[in-house]
């Protein structure tokens, strides 16, 4: 669901219309101004009824509720999402499991890589032979990252486009992407074949 800017003779807030009405009264300051204050202080935009479906109400009521439903329930809805096999919801299910599921994700140990990227958002969680790599751009804009170290991986949840695991990726905004790390083989030592005067 999404925030709803409500107009002030639309708000149900007490709270928020009384500190409108002080602001007015006391401050002298103009009502206008004071109800663009109002709009950060009121709860209401995040109070609208639950969007259940895209029926009438929003299928939270079977007639009008007590506040200003937000029109976009139509495409917004708890029976769309659980439908929608890319939705929020169903990310976050799978994302419930895949912790769930992997002892790592929950007491692995936490080490972070490029820790002074400013969008950026990347570590590693370690338990014995498994280990995981999450990068996440906590940004609305677009961002290039070249990673501390190469890392091998297999993807295993993401919510944008699949992507291999590379040194240097760009990641969209708000784009999150979750590996399973898969360990390097370290190179056999060559054993060098001697001739021996002994023969069998």
């Amino acid at each position: 669901m999404t925030n709803l800017k409500l107009d002030y003779h639309e708000w149900k807030d007490y709270e928020a219309i009384n500190s409108v009405q002080a602001m007015h009264d006391m401050l002298h300051v103009p009502l206008p101004i004071a109800k663009k204050i109002g709009q950060y202080v009121t709860r209401d935009n995040a109070r609208t009824p639950v969007q259940w479906s895209s029926e009438d109400y929003a299928g939270f009521s079977t007639t009008t509720p007590w506040i200003k439903l937000n029109p976009n329930y139509t495409v917004i809805n708890a029976e769309d999402c659980i439908k929608d096999p890319q939705s929020i919801y169903n990310f976050y299910k799978k994302l419930i499991e895949l912790r769930k599921n992997n002892e790592a994700l929950c007491t692995g140990t936490f080490k972070e890589l490029n820790k002074d990227h400013k969008s950026i958002l990347c570590f590693k969680r370690s338990l014995g032979e498994d280990e995981y790599f999450i990068m996440i751009n906590l940004t609305k804009q677009a961002s290039d990252i070249t990673l501390d170290e190469p890392l091998q991986g297999e993807e295993l949840l993401h919510n944008g486009l699949d992507k291999e695991l590379r040194r240097v990726m760009k990641l969209a905004p708000f784009e999150a992407h979750l590996y399973k790390l898969i360990k390097k083989e370290e190179p056999q030592p060559k054993v060098a074949l001697h001739s021996s005067k002994y023969r069998v």
